[in-house]
């Protein structure tokens, strides 16, 4: 699937939509989607259509599919069209829904840049965090899918040195 591909970089942002029933979510999936208006705000993270269906026949379940695997929605959205951020694992990290955030690309944008920013942030705490476990001689603790899935290069590069007795 799309989302499963996704995963080797971080973050994913999903743009949940109701595809053959919300005329709301097909607006904004033409202002924010087609015109490519929201693409400035998602910095560089992977962006993935997510289409949701009422009542899907076999063809839209395939279209559904072919984006998530047989991942379903992540917890936590409860209108669309959202813009939901996601990590490696499919956890949500943050979504912008609701009539209010979601009433143009800009408004949202800056909501989605908010929740990317928080989520960089997070992930350069916990690769510092592992590091530091590394450091300390707790390396069986590690989460090494984590280490090697989420680290920036040069923490990475950290965590090597630490591994190989290289201690700084």
């Amino acid at each position: 699937s799309a989302l499963a591909k996704a995963r080797d970089r971080k973050p994913v942002v999903l743009f949940c939509y109701g595809a053959n029933y919300d005329k709301v979510s097909e607006a904004t999936y033409e202002s924010f989607v087609k015109k490519r208006q929201i693409m400035r705000y998602a910095r560089g993270a992977v962006f993935l259509e997510v289409p949701v269906y009422q009542l899907p026949n076999e063809k839209e379940k395939r279209e559904y599919n072919k984006v998530m695997g047989g991942a379903g929605l992540p917890g936590g959205i409860w209108s669309y069209p959202c813009l939901a951020v996601v990590d490696g694992t499919g956890s949500l990290r943050g979504v912008v829904q609701g009539a209010e955030l979601m009433k143009d690309a800009e408004t949202a944008g800056a909501e989605l840049e908010k929740i990317i920013d928080d989520y960089c942030e997070q992930e350069k705490l916990l690769n510092h965090m592992l590091i530091r476990q590394l450091l300390d001689g707790l390396s069986e603790k590690v989460d090494f899918y984590r280490l090697k899935c989420n680290m920036a290069p040069e923490a990475a590069k950290l965590a090597y040195e630490a591994m190989s007795g290289n201690n700084l």
